[in-house]
This record gives structure tokens, C-alpha cells and sequence, in this order.
């Protein structure tokens, strides 16, 4: 809870363009909801613990069964806190698959000059531009995974990948 509440107010959320949003005002926009959804339940309950829950132990005359009540309140707050958390935590998940997923990708036309490909993961069936193929060969691991998979590294190998994985 300490470390949501350390964060800083959220931002408003960013207006579409005309045009609407571009893919990354798309994505920012579902995980800063996403967050924001989750600094507003932690807030919600670190006010209840204080202003609410807390007061019922300072106070000896004050009701157990309202304390009770209080405390199933902070407990269902902190759940919902909790689902947010995770909420959030599958979106980021979500958007670094697909920024790191080029498995099958067709980018023979793409312009891959000053792009950072490190921990890209690609396999056979993605098409590089000709001038990129052996670099990217060179730079890549195959992955694990029993699908034939591979990741760019962060420097190129002097060696290259057997092509039958």
C-alpha cells in the first residue's frame, strides 16, 4: 500500500487527437486507467484505515461491532485494491508481449535503422529486409521453447543460428 500511496497524483487522462489515438496514446491511455483505478482504491482504503477504522481503537467506549463493520469495509476496499493491482500488472504484461512479439511478422519494408531490437523474440516465418537478415541472425539466440523460436541479443555473434530449429 505504501508504495501506491508514494506514487504521484495521477495526470489527466490524455484527449484523442481529431484523428483519435495513435496506437502508444492507445496503450497509455488503457494502462494509466488501469493505474489510476488502482492508486484511487489505495487511497480509498488508507483514508477508511485512518479516518474510520483507527478511531475505533483510540476510543474504549467505541463499538466492536462497529469496528467490525469498518474493518470488512477496509477488507473488501483492499481486495478490490488487490484486483486492481493485478488488473494492471496483466495489461503491462500484455503490452510487452506485443511490443517484444514479432514472431511471424512480415517487415521487409520496414525501416529498422536506430530501432533497438534487443529481447526481440521472431521466428523462421519473420520476414526481415534483406539487408537486415544476417545481422539479425547473427545477434539472435534460439529460445527454449520447442517452437523454434529465437531473441535478438545485445551484440551480435560471430557465429550464426543452425537454420533447422
Amino acid at each position: 500500500m505504501g508504495h501506491v500511496l508514494a506514487l504521484p497524483q495521477p495526470a489527466q487522462l490524455p484527449q484523442p487527437a481529431l484523428g483519435g489515438y495513435s496506437y502508444m496514446e492507445e496503450v497509455e491511455e488503457f494502462l494509466a486507467t488501469c493505474a489510476w483505478r488502482l492508486v484511487a482504491e489505495t487511497r480509498r482504503s488508507k483514508q477508511l484505515l485512518d479516518d474510520e477504522l483507527l478511531l475505533h481503537f483510540r476510543w474504549t467506549d467505541t463499538s466492536l461491532l462497529g469496528a467490525l463493520e469498518v474493518s470488512q469495509d477496509l477488507a473488501d476496499d483492499l481486495d478490490l485494491a488487490c484486483r486492481e493491482a493485478l488488473a494492471l500488472s496483466t495489461a503491462v504484461a500484455a503490452v510487452e508481449e506485443a511490443s517484444t512479439d514479432f514472431r511471424g511478422a512480415d517487415l521487409q519494408s520496414v525501416d529498422l535503422d536506430g530501432v533497438d531490437l534487443e529481447g526481440i523474440r521472431w521466428d523462421t516465418a519473420t520476414n526481415w529486409p534483406a539487408e537486415w537478415k544476417e545481422r539479425i541472425w547473427r545477434a539472435s539466440l534460439a529460445v527454449d521453447t520447442g517452437h523454434g523460436e529465437l531473441i535478438v541479443g545485445a551484440e551480435p555473434r560471430d557465429s550464426t543460428v543452425p537454420v533447422d530449429i
